[in-house]
C-alpha cells in the first residue's frame, strides 16, 4: 500500500475475509463445541492487517470494518433471482457469523452493517461522505464490484494478490475506466450473483460498445446504429434487462450511515484490555506468556512470569513448546492467540501436531519447536 496520511479513510470488507478464512483452517471448537475456525482466521487476519496499517503508515490511520447484514437486501426486490443461485454457507460457519462481527470491537475498530443494504453499498456511502470531508480513501477488497468506486481519491488495495488497484487496473479489467465500470457489467452480467445482462454480449463487447456509446442508456437509444443482426436483435430485445442489471450493479452511495464518520477515529489497541470470550459468559486476560506448552488434550499450560501452571494438568505426551518468533511479538498477539488456543476441543493425537502445525503458519508470530531432537510422527 502506498502511504496513508492521517486524513485517510481505510475500509475492510469484513465478508470477503470471512469465507477466506473459513477455507484457510481446518476445522476447530471451542470446549463447548462451537466452531472457532473462521473466528481464529478472522481475527488472525484483521490483527496482522491493522498493525501492518499502523505500523507502516505512521499510526492513528481510521479503519472500520464492513459486513454484509444479511443475504436478503433492496436488490432482491428489483430482481428476486439476484444472487439466487449462490447456496448456503456451510452449517459450522453460521454460528461464527455473529462472533465474528463482534471482533473489531476488541480491536477498537468499529465493526457496521446495515439491514437492507450489501456492505459494498455501505462502503460506497462511506467513501463518499469521506471525500466530501476531504479526506483519501483505501479500499481492502479484492472484491471487483467496488472497482467502480475509484477514482483520484478512492483507491483499492486487494489483499490476496497484495497490489494496489487504480484506474489503470480496472481500465486492463474491464476495458474501461471505473466510471463506466457499471456500463459493462450491465451488459456483460455476472453469473456469480445472477445478473441477467443482455445475452450474447460479453465482457469484452460490452466494453467496446461502452466505449463507443458512453453509457448503456445512450447505447439502447442508438441501437439501430448496431450493425451486427443478432447482437442489435439481443439488446433491442433486453432492454429492460439491461436496465434491471444496471439498477443492480450500481452500489449505492446515499445509504444513511449507521455509524457517523466522525465516530470512526482511531483508538490505540491496549493489551490490559480484557477480551471477551467470543460468545461465552465470561471475559478472560491473559498475561504475558514466555512459553506455551502443549499436550495432546489441547490444554494450555502457560510457563509465565505471572501465572503458575495448574497443578490438574497432564502432563504432555511429547512436549512441543510455542515461543514468539522475535522479540517484536506484542503481548497483544500473545493474548489473542493464547485465547484461541484455550478455547480448541480435544484433538486425537493423530491430527495434533499437524493441526498446531497449520495453525502457527497461518499466525507468523510464533514458532513450534519439540523437546526431542525429531519432530513427533504420527500415522
Amino acid at each position: 500500500m502506498n502511504s496513508i496520511s492521517k486524513e485517510e479513510l481505510v475500509l475492510i470488507d469484513g465478508s470477503g475475509y470471512i469465507f477466506r478464512a473459513y477455507y484457510a483452517l481446518p476445522p476447530m471448537y471451542r470446549s463447548d463445541g462451537l466452531p472457532v475456525n473462521a473466528v481464529f482466521g478472522f481475527s488472525n487476519m484483521l490483527l496482522k492487517l491493522v498493525e501492518d496499517i499502523q505500523s507502516e503508515k505512521g499510526g492513528n490511520v481510521e479503519i472500520a470494518v464492513i459486513f454484509d447484514a444479511a443475504r436478503e437486501t433492496f436488490r432482491n426486490k428489483i430482481y428476486p433471482q439476484y444472487k439466487a443461485n449462490r447456496s448456503d454457507p456451510p452449517d459450522d460457519l453460521k454460528p461464527q457469523f455473529d462472533i465474528i462481527k463482534n471482533v473489531p470491537n476488541h480491536f477498537n475498530l468499529k465493526s457496521i452493517e446495515y439491514k437492507g443494504y450489501e456492505a459494498d453499498d455501505l462502503i460506497a456511502s462511506y467513501s463518499k461522505v469521506a471525500e466530501q470531508n476531504k479526506k483519501k480513501v483505501t479500499i481492502i477488497s479484492s472484491d471487483k464490484d467496488l472497482m467502480q468506486l475509484i477514482n483520484n481519491n478512492i483507491t483499492m488495495f486487494d489483499p490476496l494478490k497484495k497490489k494496489e488497484i487504480g484506474k489503470e487496473n480496472v481500465l486492463e479489467k474491464f476495458g474501461v475506466l471505473p466510471d463506466k465500470v457499471i456500463d459493462v457489467q450491465a451488459l456483460a452480467g455476472d453469473s456469480s450473483d445472477n445478473i441477467p445482462g443482455v445475452p450474447g454480449i460479453g465482457p469484452k463487447i460490452a466494453a467496446q460498445l461502452i466505449n463507443e456509446y458512453g453509457t448503456v442508456e445512450n447505447l439502447i437509444r442508438n441501437s439501430h446504429k448496431i450493425k451486427q443482426e443478432k447482437r442489435r436483435i439481443s439488446l433491442e430485445t433486453n432492454k429492460d434487462l439491461a436496465m434491471i442489471s444496471k439498477e443492480l450493479v450500481t452500489l449505492k452511495q446515499d445509504v444513511k450511515l449507521p455509524i457517523p464518520l466522525s465516530e470512526l477515529g482511531f483508538i490505540p489497541l491496549t493489551s490490559n484490555k480484557p477480551l471477551v470470550s467470543f460468545g461465552g459468559k465470561r471475559k478472560i486476560d491473559f498475561p504475558i506468556f514466555s512459553q506455551i506448552v502443549m499436550s495432546s488434550d489441547i490444554n494450555v499450560a502457560p510457563e509465565s512470569i505471572n501465572l503458575k501452571a495448574k497443578s490438574d494438568l497432564p502432563k504432555p505426551d511429547f512436549p512441543v513448546i510455542i515461543t514468539p518468533a522475535s522479540s517484536m511479538t506484542t503481548e497483544v498477539e500473545w493474548t489473542l492467540f493464547v485465547f484461541i488456543l484455550n478455547h480448541f476441543k480435544k484433538f486425537d493425537l493423530s491430527s495434533l501436531f499437524k493441526t498446531i502445525t497449520l495453525v502457527l503458519s497461518s499466525f507468523p508470530f510464533f514458532k513450534l519447536t519439540c523437546k526431542s531432537n525429531e519432530s513427533p510422527s504420527f500415522n
